[in-house]
């Protein structure tokens, strides 16, 4: 009440004892706030995006609920959500059963209404639970941030919006296959390049390799999870691979 201006930006109406929303986050964007929180005000946990007119004073204009999981037991929350101009980026956790998954959506538009429609899966590994997102969009580019539990590591992954939705950024050469393997043996398509592997806690972990002439084979003793580092002129690509 000491602001000299406030508003209720989540105006659903969801009576309990307790705090019936929670993961709130904001930006001013074109004028309004946008604000993203979650409420169980339809029965189960769903992520809302509102929008509040600032000018000339906070006005709530209207809330609008995220595309929510296919499973009507599934929940979300505690979603982040950032932009500039009329591109809108939000992420957000979501369990369709028991494990969390992270989710994006966005809009060029500035029509929070189009968020609906790029639902779009960021983590790659999809065992146990990935949680607690944040993202940032500047220059163009998404970048997301999330704990990953399996691993007990922070991911940090960097896209770009396209027509297509939205796309990691990546070396134009290089796949690693299989992954994951039960052998120990990778395969990478690029020949003869020019790579390190790391363990969980950055330590460098110990492979042979045999240089073919279109493609690498590396084999590791070890198993576990691990971060191969391409490297190809100014540019590395980080991948996730896991010898079972």
């Amino acid at each position: 009440m000491s602001y000299s201006s406030f508003e209720n930006v989540d105006q659903l109406n969801w009576n309990i004892t307790s705090c019936p929303s929670t993961g709130p986050d904001g930006i001013f964007n074109n004028g309004n706030l946008l604000s993203v929180y979650a409420s169980r005000a339809s029965g189960s946990y769903r992520v809302y995006v509102s929008e509040t007119a600032t000018n000339p004073t906070l006005n709530y204009s209207s809330s609008t609920m995220m595309s929510p999981p296919t499973n009507a037991n599934g929940v979300q929350n505690y979603p982040r959500i950032d932009g500039q101009n009329d591109t809108i980026v939000m992420v957000w956790q979501e369990s369709e059963t028991s494990n969390y998954e992270i989710f994006a959506s966005f809009t060029t538009t500035g029509n929070v209404n189009e968020l609906l429609n790029s639902k779009n899966m960021v983590n790659v590994l999809t065992t146990g639970a990935q949680t607690n997102p944040d993202i940032l969009y500047a220059d163009g580019q998404i970048h997301v941030l999330y704990q990953d539990s399996p691993t007990g590591s922070v991911v940090y992954r960097r896209g770009t919006i396209s027509a297509l939705g939205l796309n990691e950024d990546e070396l134009s050469e290089g796949s690693f296959y299989p992954n994951p393997t039960l052998t120990g043996t990778f395969v990478l398509d690029t020949p003869s390049a020019t790579f390190e592997l790391y363990d969980l806690y950055g330590n460098l972990v110990p492979y042979d390799r045999l240089d073919l002439s279109d493609k690498t084979i590396i084999r590791v003793a070890s198993k576990g999870i691990f971060y191969l580092h391409l490297k190809k002129e100014s540019e590395t690509k980080v991948m996730k691979v896991i010898s079972l």
